[in-house]
Parts: C-alpha cells; sequence; structure tokens
C-alpha cells in the first residue's frame, strides 16, 4: 500500500512539472510584434468648451440732419459697400435756397457792419437795396411755401415737425427781410459805437447761421464711413426722411463669436485670452475682444465676445452660424498619450513593454486635449505599446518593430 501511495505522488510530481514547462513555454514562444512610443513629459493648453454664434460687431443706422425727400438711392439690401460710397442722396433744392437765403442775411450783415466801420458809398448804398430785394423775394417765397404746408398740415397730409420746419424758414426769411432793411437805413443814416458793436453780433450770427446751412446742404449726401453690408433701407426714392430717423441700416464688416460663460469660467479669462473656433469644421483662430461682466438675467450667464483674427466669407458663414468655442486658460505639463491607446475593464489601463514583455499599468485620466489625455500612472521613458496592443497581454514576449 506503501509502494502505491510513494507511486501516486512521483507521478503527480512528474505531471505538475511537465504542465508548468508547457505553460512557461507557451507564453515565450507567444512572441508578437509592437510598435511603442518612448514616453516624455509635453505640455498642452487647458481648454473649456463652449457654443457660440456669429455675429456682426456693430450695426450702424444713417439719418439725415434735415427733412427732405430722397432724390436717389444708390445701394439695394444685402449689397456690400466700402468705406467712402454714396449711399443715398437727398433733393436739394430746398437746402440750396436755405443756403442761398443765410447767404443773404450774411451779405446784408457784413454791409450793415462795413458801412457802421468805414461809412456807405454809392456802391453800398446800391448793394443794400439789392440785398433788400432779394430778401423781399426770400420772404414771399417761404410766406407762399408755409400757406402751401399749413393746408397739407390741416388735411393730415403732413406732419407737425415738417410745418414747424418750414415755419421756421418763413421766420428766418422774415429776419433776413429785416436786416437788410436795417442795413439799408443804416447805410442812409450812418452808425454810432453802438450801432457799429450790433452791427457786428448780426455779422457774426449771420456767419454762424450761414455755415450752419451749408453743412446741412453737405449732409444732403449719406457716405459710408466704413466697410460693411446694407441690412435695410427704410425709405424709397421720391419719400420723404424725417430730420433725425434712420434712413438706411448698415452692418459693419468686422464679425465676432458672441458666447455666455458661466461664473465659475468667466473668472478664468481676460483679454489677453486666446481661442480656437470651429464653424463647419473650418477652424480660426480668435481672441477675447470684450468681457461683459453685469450678468444676463434670462440666461444667468456672462457675454463675452471674440473677435476673429481674419475676416470670414459672408457666403461660407453666415451670421447666426453655430460656433464650437475653445478658450485656452493655461497649460498642462505631464505624460500625455493618445486617447486610442488606453482600454479599460472597469479600470483604465495600458501597456508598456519592460524586458521585452508586456505589463499593464493601470492609469488615471486627468485632463483631455483634442485626442489626447494627460494621464498620472506613467512615468518618463516608459515604452508605451501604441500599435498592437490588442494581441497581447500582460506577460506576452514582444518583439518591437520601430
Amino acid at each position: 500500500m506503501r509502494r502505491i501511495f510513494c507511486f501516486i505522488i512521483m507521478l503527480s510530481m512528474v505531471f505538475s512539472v511537465g504542465c508548468s514547462s508547457i505553460d512557461n513555454n507557451s507564453l515565450e514562444e507567444n512572441i508578437r510584434p509592437v510598435v511603442v512610443e518612448s514616453l516624455e513629459p509635453t505640455t498642452f493648453p487647458i481648454l473649456i468648451n463652449y457654443i457660440g454664434t456669429l455675429q456682426s460687431k456693430d450695426l450702424k443706422k444713417y439719418s439725415f440732419k434735415s427733412s427732405a425727400k430722397i432724390k436717389t438711392i444708390y445701394i439695394s439690401e444685402g449689397q456690400y459697400v466700402k468705406k467712402g460710397d454714396l449711399l443715398i442722396e437727398l433733393d436739394a433744392d430746398d437746402l440750396n435756397k436755405a443756403v442761398s437765403a443765410s447767404k443773404h442775411q450774411m451779405d446784408a450783415a457784413k454791409a450793415l457792419y462795413d458801412k457802421s466801420i468805414k461809412g456807405a458809398t454809392s456802391e453800398q448804398r446800391n448793394q443794400a437795396e439789392l440785398t433788400v430785394k432779394q430778401a423781399q423775394d426770400g420772404y414771399d417765397f417761404a410766406l407762399e411755401s408755409y400757406g402751401k404746408m399749413q393746408k397739407l398740415y390741416e388735411a393730415g397730409s403732413i406732419s407737425k415737425q415738417q410745418l414747424d420746419e418750414v415755419k421756421l424758414q418763413l421766420d428766418n426769411a422774415e429776419s433776413s427781410l429785416k436786416l437788410a432793411r436795417e442795413a439799408l437805413n443804416q447805410v442812409n443814416s450812418g452808425a454810432t459805437e453802438e450801432d457799429k458793436r450790433a452791427a457786428l453780433s448780426q455779422y457774426e450770427q449771420a456767419k454762424t447761421a450761414y455755415e450752419a446751412q451749408l453743412s446741412l446742404l453737405d449732409d444732403a449726401s449719406l457716405v459710408s464711413d466704413s466697410d460693411g453690408y446694407i441690412v435695410s433701407i427704410l425709405y424709397k426714392e421720391g419719400e420723404l426722411v424725417p430730420q433725425g430717423y434712420p434712413a438706411i441700416v448698415v452692418r459693419t464688416d468686422e464679425q465676432i463669436v458672441s458666447v455666455g460663460l458661466s461664473q465659475e469660467d468667466i473668472s478664468k479669462i481676460d483679454l489677453k485670452t486666446r481661442a480656437n473656433i470651429i464653424i463647419n469644421d473650418v477652424n480660426f483662430k480668435a481672441h477675447v475682444s470684450n468681457i461683459n461682466r453685469a450678468v444676463d438675467m434670462e440666461t444667468l450667464t456672462y457675454n463675452v465676445e471674440l473677435s476673429i483674427d481674419e475676416q470670414l466669407s459672408e457666403k461660407d458663414f453666415l451670421l447666426g452660424a453655430i460656433a464650437k468655442v475653445e478658450l485656452q486658460i493655461g497649460e498642462e505639463s505631464g505624460i500625455w498619450i493618445p486617447i486610442v491607446n488606453i482600454m479599460s475593464d472597469g479600470e483604465d489601463y495600458v501597456y508598456v513593454v519592460m524586458d521585452e514583455h508586456v505589463v499593464r499599468k493601470n492609469i488615471s485620466i486627468l485632463s483631455v486635449y483634442e485626442d489626447k489625455v494627460l494621464v498620472e500612472g506613467l512615468s518618463p521613458n516608459e515604452k508605451l505599446i501604441v500599435k498592437g496592443m490588442k494581441n497581447v497581454k500582460e506577460g506576452y514576449k514582444v518583439i518591437i518593430e520601430n
């Protein structure tokens, strides 16, 4: 019985040694080719991601300083205009008449002042009489125009503001006539020191009024002061444009991306913050150009504007387009590896090669940048398996192909 037991024990030992030899030989024979990457510390940006919209930086509203009818519109909605392009021109007939009347008034005041200083000559008397006649003609025209406009106002065809503007022209013409008559009287009579001071004051006022009328005449043509697109034209040719009312709206050429940041993230950026903008799968570089520190009560976010470093095509990138915004708020250094090299069985891990064998290394993901991740659990100079990792297991012997 003792012999049988000893035989069984010896047989078991032989069988165990044989199996162990087979398993070890199996691993040794399982030599797989792999490609590795030697790990080195690298630095990548820290990003915060948001969704924004493409917008225009400014909308400009162009208006006239005086009321008049539109003579010519040179642009159309949606048209691209450049700085200096003529946009709209008013009918300047009434403005020219106002300029002429104010010039007569200034000339009359000048004649009165000159006469008070030098005394009148026969030529000055003739000029003063002519100025009175011209001023009388201007007054008669203004009175007739006011009568017509008053009837239109009573009929409800024009506004009270328009009637008041014509009344103002009538009052100016009446003042001009009065001044011309006074000038004629002064020419015929001589002037005291008090008259001279009064004449100088009247001349200066008349000159200021004339220059103001010239300014209104110059304003009869609207010219673009920047590049941009015509958003809307609010009047048609022949229509009366009220003073100060927008006639056209122009969107400036400069484009921005607007995005709302959380209370936590708004403190992480400043006007030096760089960003990457992605619109229609196209990348653009940008920078923060404006930060609104007042919270939007509807969204509870803080609006941030980003200026794009290059001009976008209006055709390819329409206003309102959705933009992915990646704000760079810092940098992180460490071991970054391609995210595709990470495997998981409940724990994230990778394979490295040590002494020609596969070793499993459990890792923790700390941060993500594009297709790479910052990990904890790996060391510099370790050989990360980047190709062939799905064909090996821990303990396999491998041959490095690269």
